[in-house]
């Protein structure tokens, strides 16, 4: 995004028994794709957050909902928690 535009980061995240839900909405530039970085610039311009999450995701056994509207990118998922030996 250019200088000095409208930044933002908001997180929400709800723990209801086992689930975890997480969303993440950011500014975003709207020509800004979710395609993985293909150069060494565009590796070095973009974080590892959406590749990081889907990790994530996959590991609870649960899915990533990746969306894109004007001017923001929304990230959300419902985690599935393990729970410890003992615990109901």
């Amino acid at each position: 995004m250019d200088p000095g535009s409208d930044r933002y980061i908001r997180v929400q995240m709800h723990l209801k028994g086992n689930f975890l839900f997480v969303k993440c909405v950011n500014s975003s530039a709207d020509e800004a794709s979710e395609a993985p970085a293909r150069t060494e610039r565009e590796r070095k311009e973009h974080g590892y957050g959406l590749a990081a999450m889907r990790r994530v995701a996959e590991k609870c056994g649960s899915i990533l909902l990746v969306e894109r509207r004007d001017g923001e990118f929304e990230v959300r998922s419902n985690l599935c928690l393990r729970r410890e030996q003992g615990e109901k």
